[in-house]
C-alpha cells in the first residue's frame, strides 16, 4: 500500500498543473472539476487505509500511533512553509514521495515480506530524490495554465513560495502609458502650488477634479494584467 501512495501522490498532485483552473471552462466541461477532486482524493484515501491498518494491527499502541500521526501532520503543516520557499512545488511533491518510500521501507524492513518489496520501496525513494533534484535544476514540470492562459514558453523568471507562484514573462506589446503617472504627478504638484497661491483652494480642487476626469476618459484601452 505504501508504494501505491509513493506513485499516486506525484501523479495526483502534478496532474493538477495541467488542468485548466478557469471557471468559464469549468462550466463548459463539467468533468474538469470532478476530475480534480478525484485525483486529489487518491493519496488521502490510501493514507487513511494505511492508518486504519496500523491501528488494527497494533491495538495496544493506538494512542502512540495516532499521536505520531498528529505530530507528523503538524510538522507537515509548518514544514511546507519553509519547504516551498526553497523548492518548487513539483520538486517538493517528489521529495514527499521519497519520504513516503523511506516510510514504506521502515514498515517492512523487519518483517518477512518479500525482498523485492523492500527493494521497490528503496527504489521509489531514490527516484523521488532524483526527480526532485532534476526538476529543481531544469524546471521540468511547471503549471501549464498561468493567470488563465496556456504558458507556451518558459518565463524569464519563476519563483515558488508557500502561497503563490510568481512568473515574469516577456510582454507581448510595448507598455501603454509608461511613465505618465510620474510625469503628471510632478507637473500637477507644481501647478497645484501655483493655483493655491494665486487662485485659492477651491480653484485648485476644481482643476484637480477636471484633470482626473479628463485622464479617466482618455483611457481608451484596458490595462494589461501584471
Amino acid at each position: 500500500m505504501q508504494p501505491i501512495i509513493c506513485d499516486s501522490k506525484p501523479v495526483s498532485f502534478l496532474s493538477l498543473f495541467y488542468l485548466p483552473a478557469i471557471f468559464s471552462l469549468l462550466k463548459a466541461d463539467g468533468m474538469i472539476l470532478p476530475a480534480s477532486y478525484i485525483l486529489l482524493s487518491i493519496p488521502f484515501i490510501t493514507l487513511g487505509v494505511i492508518l486504519s491498518l496500523a491501528l488494527s494491527r497494533f491495538p495496544t499502541h493506538i494512542g502512540k500511533i495516532y499521536g505520531v500521526n498528529l505530530i507528523g501532520s503538524a510538522i507537515g503543516c509548518l514544514g511546507i512553509i519553509f519547504l516551498l520557499n526553497y523548492f518548487a512545488a513539483p520538486s517538493a511533491i517528489f521529495l514527499m514521495a521519497a519520504l513516503l518510500g523511506i516510510t514504506a521501507y521502515l514498515f517492512v524492513k523487519d518483517s518477512k515480506t518479500n525482498r523485492k518489496y523492500r527493494i521497490l520501496c528503496i527504489g521509489l525513494a531514490v527516484l523521488g530524490v532524483l526527480f526532485c533534484v532534476g526538476n529543481q535544476l531544469f524546471d521540468l514540470i511547471h503549471p501549464l495554465w498561468v493567470k488563465g492562459e496556456v504558458r507556451h514558453s518558459s518565463p524569464l523568471y519563476s519563483k515558488w513560495n508557500y502561497f503563490s507562484y510568481i512568473t515574469l514573462a516577456e510582454p507581448s506589446r510595448k507598455p501603454y502609458g509608461w511613465g505618465y503617472n510620474g510625469f503628471t504627478s510632478v507637473c500637477g504638484s507644481a501647478f497645484a502650488s501655483v493655483m493655491l497661491i494665486h487662485l485659492g483652494f477651491s480653484a485648485a480642487l476644481i482643476a484637480g477634479l477636471v484633470s482626473y476626469s479628463v485622464a479617466f476618459l482618455s483611457i481608451h484601452r484596458p490595462l494589461r494584467k501584471v
